[in-house]
């Protein structure tokens, strides 16, 4: 993991506002091998600082997936954590009209890895329960 991923934003922390949500966390099913990918994932962000261990009563399930060099990428299911999050009403930028605005001066586009930019976004240290995510070894935050 490079030195880049312990840099954060400049922004304001982010929180999230949650609508009452009942049901307990349990952690997906996966191979042996990738249980030890995951778990070297883990110790890799416990670390750097960049996750710690939880007793929250929230989790989001954590898989893995392959990546196109054939390594793999831990990506966390927060798809129950939207549903119940109250939507925050500052949208983000169209990305097709950010262009037009940039005029025919634009020859490249880049997309972004967002697994290392998500580590950068800082949350409020009372939110920070809420994000929590469940693997075979354990629940962390």
């Amino acid at each position: 993991m490079s030195n880049e991923v312990q840099m954060r934003t400049s922004i304001e922390q982010t929180q999230f506002e949650l609508i009452p949500f009942e049901q307990q966390p349990t952690p997906r099913q996966c191979t042996s091998s990738k249980q030890e990918e995951m778990y070297k994932i883990i110790q890799e962000l416990l670390h750097f600082g960049l996750i710690r261990p939880s007793d929250s009563p929230y989790a989001a399930p954590a898989l893995l997936v392959a990546k196109h060099d054939g390594t793999w990428s831990m990506i966390v299911d927060y798809k129950k954590l939207n549903n119940i999050t109250i939507k925050d009403n500052h949208p983000l930028p169209n990305m097709e009209q950010a262009m037009q605005l940039l005029g025919g001066s634009h020859k490249f586009f880049s997309k972004l890895y967002m697994n290392i930019v998500f580590w950068q976004i800082p949350i409020k240290e009372e939110d920070k329960f809420k994000i929590a995510f469940i693997t075979p070894d354990g629940l962390f935050e």
